[in-house]
């Protein structure tokens, strides 16, 4: 019989500590869901997992975001190792049934040593984390789903092949330890014992939560302690009086809550922690993403309608890659109170803004705090009067705001951020890309007309990749006045000069 040595360093990290245990039930204060994940794989009672008896037991791992888990590692108990027999594990972004509804494995690698996962491009010796495998027939490619046993003290590793989730649960029919989020450590479910299981599951975020990133408002607030951006604060607690929701006033019609991300972005998914109390409120609350501020921006189109979250839950919802600057969860109908303990969003910006890499100039300037690069300067605030925004002299005829790119480029949207007070002094500006200088620009084609922009609000125009190195806002006729407090423009080179 040959002896094989495999060892190797995993390519990508654990993620388990990074994220949140719980468990069905526990059998006693030693036994924690948290054991799962604290770090030591030790197989003793008291350094594991273990639920009440019961009917299908399991232990949850809550990700603090998406990942793409491509392995899980079992650590098994000393003592009644078959308790963890049958135990499946599942990951997804569903919080139904606990999570216990997602999908199941792919595959799975059984060693009847120790074990260790080797992942693509892993090449050298990690301490501790090697195996000796007695025969090749020890390996067995099976489904991962189900965990068919573990020796006592034992570790098996289970192939997920890059599966996509926040949830990360070992469901009995038997026993569950777990642990937590990138590189994830977990136990498996169980009826009634304590199988130290120890899940390491190597993943990666298969796209970052963007909305720290962005500003967060809503339609009304409640309290001081129930502000917007709670719901962006990085905290998930679902525990409403500990202060990390929002809470709009009582009895509104049609309440509303959004997220202002600093450019347009490609969501692929919206995730939504429910207060603890009081879950119903959000049933069937919409999330709208969208470039259009129009209606708070809750006529952008859906990428879902939340049908219900159980209490102190997290449901992810899938939205394809739209693409959109706003993102909202907006409840229609009357008498409504629309309460949100986190909300995470996960995209990528779709093209980058290139603005400022260009240089600003504009028809005539009113001061030096109204300078025309105050419009690419990063800085969004609408109030004019805290000087961020441009202006020109008052009741000019034609006046316009440029933007001279550094080369060619293919333009794909253009955002405008208005000012806070004379809102309607932009109203029908034009906006004209091209690589004329004719007339200082306002000659090129037309991307867009902007009919209104809300005040203190921005707006996306699309300009469906049209070229050029020239970004014009352009406002004709006789005595106007026209004010910026921010340009973005998405789009990508197409020739540097």
């Amino acid at each position: 019989m040959k002896t094989i040595i495999i060892s190797c360093t995993a390519s990508l990290p654990n993620v388990a500590p990074s994220g949140t245990a719980s468990q069905s039930s526990t059998y006693d204060s030693v036994t924690t869901a948290s054991k799962a994940n604290d770090g030591r794989r030790v197989s003793t009672y008291a350094d594991c997992t273990h639920t009440a008896m019961q009917t299908n037991p399991w232990w949850r791992l809550l990700l603090p975001g998406i990942y793409r888990i491509t392995a899980v590692n079992v650590t098994n108990r000393v003592e009644v190792p078959e308790r963890i027999n049958n135990a499946e594990i599942r990951i997804g972004n569903s919080a139904e049934n606990n999570g216990n509804n997602n999908p199941r494995y792919l595959s799975v690698v059984r060693f009847h040593q120790r074990t260790i996962q080797c992942f693509p491009g892993a090449t050298t010796l990690t301490t501790g984390n090697y195996v000796t495998l007695t025969n090749w027939s020890d390996i067995s490619k099976e489904m991962c789903a189900v965990i068919p046993s573990i020796p006592a003290g034992q570790t098996s590793t289970f192939q997920c092949g890059g599966m996509e989730g926040r949830f990360v649960n070992v469901y009995l029919p038997v026993e569950v330890y777990g642990g937590t989020r990138q590189n994830l450590y977990s136990t498996a479910d169980h009826k009634k014992n304590k199988s130290h299981v120890l899940y390491i599951l190597y993943g990666s975020a298969s796209l970052p939560n963007v909305a720290p990133s962005g500003t967060a408002s809503q339609s009304t607030t409640l309290s001081d302690s129930a502000r917007a951006w709670n719901a962006i604060d990085g905290k998930s607690d679902p525990v409403y009086y500990h202060g990390s929701c929002t809470h709009t006033a009582h009895d509104q019609s049609d309440p509303w809550w959004r997220l202002l991300l600093p450019g347009i972005y490609r969501i692929t998914a919206v995730s939504v922690t429910n207060r603890d109390e009081l879950a119903e409120r959000i049933n069937n609350a919409e999330i709208r993403i969208g470039n259009s501020a129009e209606n708070n921006g809750n006529n952008n189109p859906r990428c879902a309608v939340i049908p219900s979250i159980p209490a102190a839950q997290t449901a992810t919802f899938q939205c394809g890659g739209m693409e959109g600057r706003f993102v909202n969860v907006y409840l229609p109908g009357a008498a409504k109170v629309l309460t949100l303990c986190e909300v995470e969003v996960y995209g990528a910006a779709s093209l980058p803004n290139v603005a400022p890499s260009g240089t600003a100039s504009q028809s005539t300037t009113l001061s030096d705090s109204a300078r025309a690069w105050k419009a690419i300067d990063g800085n969004s605030d609408p109030v004019y009067y805290h000087g961020s925004c441009t202006h020109t002299a008052h009741d000019q005829s034609d006046p316009w705001w440029r933007l001279l790119l550094p080369g060619i480029y293919r333009i794909t949207a253009v955002s405008v951020t208005n000012r806070d007070e004379l809102a309607e002094r932009i109203n029908n500006a034009e906006i004209r890309i091209g690589n004329s200088a004719e007339n200082n620009g306002n000659n090129n084609p037309r991307c867009a007309v902007i009919p209104s922009i809300p005040a203190a609000q921005t707006a996306t125009f699309q300009c469906g990749g049209m070229e050029g190195r020239f970004v014009n806002v352009y406002l004709p006729g006789a005595a106007k006045v026209l004010t910026l407090c921010e340009v973005e423009v998405y789009g990508g080179t197409v020739r540097r000069l």
